[in-house]
């Protein structure tokens, strides 16, 4: 029942993600990255759920954070489809990773994830499949995710060029204009670039770094690490000083991405 992948070269995750579903046979398809736990009924209670609600085609759990031993802070996230895909359109992903589960419609319909996003590839699958199916949360947190500060999610402003990225071309396809992740290589990188543009004119990759230091101070601080939690404050002044009075990076959507959208 378990088929091993092994290969000598390392594609990416993306592409990784699409040849393991390539071999999946099943109708329900489960997510989980390494380091990350899921409970022992996430599986069952996933798949309950989608028995039950026939009209879901994806669904996330809550989660805890932990560090390897210890569970610092639970997040629940909404349930409601309609909550779930304002926030995906508002630079908001309330769904980890870790946590989904789809139905395989979803899988074959999207085609998978879109190999032109080598980060943020979750975001821009879930923004799609929030454009054709409903998307809900087990209030239950039935995965712990590790909190590790120099991992991709935290650590690399290339992270944000594609969240923005898959952000803009959902609302492309919202006013029916050209969705710039199905047109050709050349003018997706013409639209990456003015994407790396946009972000160094606001200063989103400061105000990206400066969360990820507030995130690792905040887990500092409950290890009881003081010196490092002291260090992270700083870092995340030195970068952005207002990051303390702001939820996420401060981009208000759509406005501060009209630009984009004409």
């Amino acid at each position: 029942r378990i088929t091993f992948i092994d290969r000598d070269i390392n594609l990416g995750l993306t592409k990784s993600l699409n040849e393991a579903l390539a071999v999946s046979r099943g109708d329900y398809i489960a997510r989980q990255d390494i380091g990350d736990i899921s409970l022992k009924s996430r599986i069952e209670q996933h798949v309950n759920f989608f028995q039950a609600n026939k009209e879901i085609s994806i669904l996330g759990t809550a989660v805890e954070w932990f560090d390897g031993q210890r569970t610092f802070k639970r997040y629940i996230y909404a349930k409601n489809p309609d909550e779930i895909k304002s926030r995906l359109l508002s630079f908001f992903n309330p769904l980890p990773h870790s946590t989904l589960m789809f139905r395989r419609e979803v899988v074959d319909r999207l085609n998978g994830y879109n190999d032109l996003f080598v980060l943020s590839q979750d975001y821009d699958f879930v923004l799609r499949a929030s454009d054709i199916y409903q998307i809900s949360s087990l209030q239950n947190p039935l995965v712990k995710l590790r909190f590790n500060p120099n991992s991709l999610t935290y650590a690399s402003p290339e992270q944000l060029k594609f969240g923005v990225a898959a952000l803009i071309c959902a609302h492309r396809r919202i006013r029916g204009l050209t969705d710039y992740s199905g047109a050709d290589s050349k003018q997706w990188q013409r639209f990456l670039q003015r994407v790396d543009c946009f972000i160094r004119k606001n200063k989103l990759d400061r105000k990206f770094i400066a969360r990820k230091y507030l995130n690792s101070a905040r887990f500092s601080s409950l290890r009881l690490d003081i010196l490092r939690c002291l260090i992270d404050l700083f870092h995340t002044w030195r970068n952005d000083r207002f990051c303390f009075f702001r939820s996420g990076i401060g981009i208000r959507v759509p406005d501060d991405i009209e630009e984009f959208l004409t």
